[in-house]
């Protein structure tokens, strides 16, 4: 509408002066001047135009965190502009608020569900150990089974919930290796698999419980994939801590992906039970504590997997 006004009162000066007959040369000159005057006033229009769409931009691509920056509307369309990014975040604010109690309720659920199913767990491993006969001794290894996948639940609920309860202390690892070795004793006496273990004195600074759940599960998976052999746990003084097996192994190819969610490579397809969440977890475990797992395998010979341990640095990637 500026410039049509322009355009009209330009050729309603240019018919009085045609009309009076006056001379055209102070009304080019005039003309000039109001066109420069337009064409600088625009200049600095679009200038602060630019400016102020950069930030509303911005502002759109984030509103739930952004839109106290946003700037004055000046416009209709701006306020129009503005009014729906404080709506939009409205009812981002409520889905996000609902999203969040609805997954902490189902966190309670099941962390309830875990503490009590390990009740009766318990009583079915009393029971059992009442009698020694090969079907006793089956079932006790179908309750230690259950009884890891009730630990790997309360794990995944622990990592994923954004909660830390981690405890930084001095771990004396020949003791916590000797923990995980009596624990899975049934198991391995079960396969036929010896052990070996060789003392080392060395200690670490760590969480005991996550190292105990990592180990845990580098152990539950090198006695899936031994046939025959032994399977060796130790310490060194990096510090660190390592299984090794005499199991399948790991094709090459699979090992970078061991560590993803989900993923069980050509061991996971040969055993149908697995599911990848157990190394996973461990992985996930490992970096938030500042810890690095190194896996070496080769196919038909076995695996060494190592958690090097050093100073504790924690990470919530």
């Amino acid at each position: 509408m500026e410039h049509v006004g322009f355009l009209l009162f330009a050729l309603l000066f240019l018919v009085i002066f045609l009309l009076y007959a006056l001379p055209m040369e102070p009304y080019v000159y005039g003309l000039l001047l109001c066109l420069t005057a337009l064409l600088i006033r625009h200049a600095l229009g679009y200038h602060a135009w630019r400016g102020r769409h950069a930030q509303l931009v911005r502002v759109a691509t984030d509103p739930a965190t952004l839109l106290s920056e946003a700037p004055e509307p000046q416009t209709l369309s701006e306020a129009e502009l503005l009014d729906m990014l404080t709506d939009m975040k409205g009812k981002l604010d409520q889905t996000v608020s609902a999203w969040a109690s609805a997954d902490r309720a189902s966190l309670d659920y099941y962390a309830t569900w875990v503490h009590q199913i390990k009740t009766p767990l318990s009583v079915m491993r009393l029971l059992l150990q009442e009698r020694d006969t090969p079907e006793s001794r089956r079932l006790l290894s179908e309750v230690f089974r259950t009884e890891e996948y009730v630990q790997m639940v309360l794990g995944y609920m622990r990592l994923t919930s954004g909660e830390t309860d981690y405890v930084f202390e001095t771990i004396d690892l020949d003791e916590v290796l000797r923990e995980t070795i009596r624990d899975y004793a049934p198991v391995m006496i079960e396969r036929r698999l010896s052990v070996r273990f060789a003392p080392s004195g060395v200690k670490a600074r760590g969480d005991r419980k996550w190292l105990r759940f990592i180990l845990d599960q580098l152990l539950s998976n090198a006695i899936k994939y031994t046939r025959k052999g032994y399977i060796e746990l130790g310490a060194g003084t990096e510090p660190c801590v390592s299984v090794t097996d005499t199991g399948i192994g790991i094709a090459p190819e699979d090992i970078p992906r061991l560590f993803e969610r989900g993923f069980t490579g050509y061991n996971g397809h040969a055993d149908r039970r697995s599911t990848g969440l157990g190394l996973y977890l461990a992985g996930m475990a490992g970096r938030a504590l500042g810890w690095r797992i190194e896996v070496i395998s080769e196919v038909g010979k076995g695996t060494t997997v190592t958690v090097h341990m050093p100073e504790t640095k924690m990470s919530m990637d």
